[in-house]
């Protein structure tokens, strides 16, 4: 059953992105985060991690240097941090898309408007992982964090929005990742071309 899973997932990707290994910038630009999930780093009450936040200018700077080294995409990616708000994600998108680069950005769960306010800023793909499909372990890993919301949130991104979302995987359960495949096949197989 593995290597049949195997097979078709290497088929899939062949069909849309064929053989090339695309390198993508990834710009982690701050590690404060707002919640407490147990297995991250990031996580608020974690006392040992010096916490920081890039500027504007500093992300704007490393995303230009990246063109440097040929890269075409860059990972906008941070802890959920309030600071980065609507307006200001918005901004920094519009000077990174000046370098003529496509733009994945991962902050988190965000609300319709946000969204849609990140795509038309000029994203082109939206982080948005959910590690384990598995309700209850959700809840007990990601106290205060809603796994119907998150799935929500996944589905928001897709069809009206049309931002492919990107999910990772702790499980090596087959059985659980093959759930997890049922799970969002409805909005994952309609936006392959956009896989991350």
């Amino acid at each position: 059953m593995n290597r049949r899973f195997s097979k078709k997932a290497d088929d899939v990707c062949r069909q849309y992105v064929g053989d090339e290994v695309n390198l993508r910038g990834l710009i982690e630009f701050s590690n404060i985060c707002k919640n407490n999930c147990l297995y991250c780093s990031l996580r608020a009450q974690n006392s040992n991690l010096t916490r920081y936040r890039l500027s504007e200018d500093e992300i704007a700077q490393t995303a230009k240097n990246t063109t440097n080294i040929d890269f075409k995409t860059v990972v906008l990616q941070s802890g959920e941090n309030m600071w980065f708000d609507t307006l200001r994600m918005c901004r920094i998108i519009g000077a990174v898309k000046k370098f003529d680069l496509a733009v994945t950005l991962g902050i988190g769960e965000k609300s319709y408007e946000e969204y849609r306010a990140f795509k038309n800023a000029g994203i082109d793909r939206y982080l948005l992982r959910i590690e384990t499909t598995d309700k209850d372990l959700y809840h007990r890993l990601d106290p205060n964090m809603n796994w119907g919301k998150r799935i929500a949130g996944m589905r928001l991104l897709m069809p009206d929005i049309n931002i492919p979302a990107c999910r990772k995987i702790v499980s090596k359960n087959f059985k659980k990742i093959k759930n997890y495949v049922f799970l969002i096949q409805p909005v994952w197989f309609g936006n392959a071309n956009g896989w991350e």
